[in-house]
């Protein structure tokens, strides 16, 4: 009995969070769960690895209708579907997935949201594509850029590997703030997390990488039809994102051997603000890490220990 009354109890608790959070971004007119839509899920997410999955249908269930008399419409589309998130991040926790494949999985369900938001319910958020297409062509226009041969398609796709990578972002921020809740605030035990220091690329994804790089100046110069240079411009895009962001997370273990306390925060300044000067440079160093032992030697750890 006293169980029973403790899961209703936890379970009113969690719905309110997440009521609060629709009121408030209310107020805000919607534009709140456009930056924060992450934090829906992690009410569900404690109550299902509590109670288990079944017993996790009851809030959602109830999110979702208190969803409908408190929220926006894109409030709603996003409790709805951030709410499945929680529910089988959950599930993962409850049956002891290991953390990679939670890892994976969210990724996976939130890049299907941002391309449900982004194509099926884009009239609901307010999002245009081909207004996008529009500010950014106007924006190199500015900057002296010359067109290219199908130039809409290109800018097309690169908001498309924009938007992938910010649902991975997403995706990262909402595994790490429930590892953290999960454990030292609710006390549930979950397998320990790889450190950052040990992610890394294998070498031969460096090469790959590193080809990729090459295909839009090779298109370029072949002069090749513009589907193919699309395809070109877009592997080039990709490539240099990835890139990148590996070379964030070495400079983020760099930072901490070593205590040098702006050394993110320059990073990403010389990216916002001289972006042609500093993004050749931060690829180099992204680069020599994945296919060098840069990383052990910086470290000071063995090759074989």
């Amino acid at each position: 009995m006293r169980k029973d009354v403790r899961k209703i109890t936890e379970g009113a608790a969690m719905i309110a969070l997440i009521s609060v959070f629709l009121l408030i971004d209310r107020q805000f007119a919607g534009q709140l769960n456009v930056y924060f839509a992450w934090i829906i899920p992690l009410p569900i997410i404690i109550y299902t690895a509590r109670h288990g999955f079944k017993a996790g249908w009851i809030p959602y269930i109830s999110v979702v209708i208190i969803s409908l008399m408190l929220a926006t419409l894109p409030s709603i589309i996003f409790a709805a579907m951030y709410g499945l998130v929680g529910l089988f991040y959950g599930l993962g926790v409850n049956k002891k997935f290991d953390n990679r494949t939670q890892f994976l999985f969210t990724s996976l369900f939130t890049t299907i949201i941002y391309f449900l938001s982004m194509v099926l319910f884009a009239s609901f958020f307010g999002y245009d594509m081909g207004d996008e297409i529009k500010i950014v062509t106007q924006f190199l226009r500015s900057m002296d850029v010359e067109p290219i041969a199908s130039e809409n398609n290109v800018i097309r796709l690169v908001i498309v590997v924009t938007i992938f990578f910010g649902a991975i972002i997403e995706a990262y921020l909402l595994h790490i703030f429930a590892r953290i809740l999960l454990s030292r605030i609710v006390r549930i035990t979950i397998p320990p997390s790889t450190p950052l220091s040990k992610f890394k690329f294998p070498a031969y994804i460096g090469y790959i990488l590193m080809a990729l790089l090459f295909m839009w100046p090779l298109v370029t110069q072949l002069k090749l039809n513009p589907m193919w240079q699309n395809v070109g411009y877009s592997l080039f895009i990709f490539s240099m994102i990835t890139i990148i962001v590996h070379t964030f997370i070495f400079l983020s273990v760099i930072q901490k051997r070593y205590r040098i306390h702006t050394l993110i925060f320059t990073a990403i300044l010389s990216l916002l603000f001289i972006p042609t000067i500093a993004v050749y440079p931060l690829m180099l160093i992204g680069l020599l890490d994945i296919v060098t032992d840069i990383r052990q030697k910086l470290l000071g750890v063995k090759k074989n220990a």
